[in-house]
């Protein structure tokens, strides 16, 4: 039985900050977009207002994607909802670079922004499942395990 599955916390400073290194480093580099975001849209030739308008939209996607991705999660699983979240987010990222070579408008950017949210609720989707039933050091007895293996291949 691993560690995990038998619900105790490793007492490995190292792992636990591990662990929360990397949470750290995704939630900053997830967080240095946005003041990046705003240079960009504004260097591709919107105005201040379109920045607001396109960065509505991709709130306003937030909003509406959170059920759905969540449902996805927990039918197909994390590792897909992962993929998926990867795949719309690359193609999200391409179509803003697309868009600001092209000149386009706020319209195409309020839309690739709406697809950006997608990608973004897909992983959040991936982190919220099964939240009620786990705990932080739930994950760090995983994230240990999953080091271990990773340590003995």
């Amino acid at each position: 039985m691993s560690v995990a599955a038998a619900g105790r916390v490793p007492e490995s400073g190292r792992t636990i900050a591990g662990y929360y290194t990397l949470a750290g480093l995704y939630t900053l580099s997830a967080a240095a977009i946005w003041g990046v975001n705003t240079l960009f849209l504004l260097d591709a030739g919107l105005s201040f207002f379109e920045v607001f308008v396109a960065n509505g939209a991709f709130s306003l996607g937030t909003v509406l994607f959170e059920i759905p991705t969540g449902v996805v999660a927990d039918t197909l699983g994390r590792r897909m909802s992962f993929l998926l979240s990867v795949s719309v987010l690359g193609l999200s990222t391409l179509a803003y670079v697309t868009l600001a070579a092209i000149d386009a408008g706020v319209i195409a950017f309020a839309l690739a922004s709406v697809v950006m949210a997608l990608g973004f609720t897909f992983t959040r989707a991936r982190w919220r499942r099964g939240s009620s039933t786990r705990s932080p050091q739930r994950d760090i007895a995983v994230f240990s395990t999953r080091c271990s293996r990773a340590a003995r291949r």
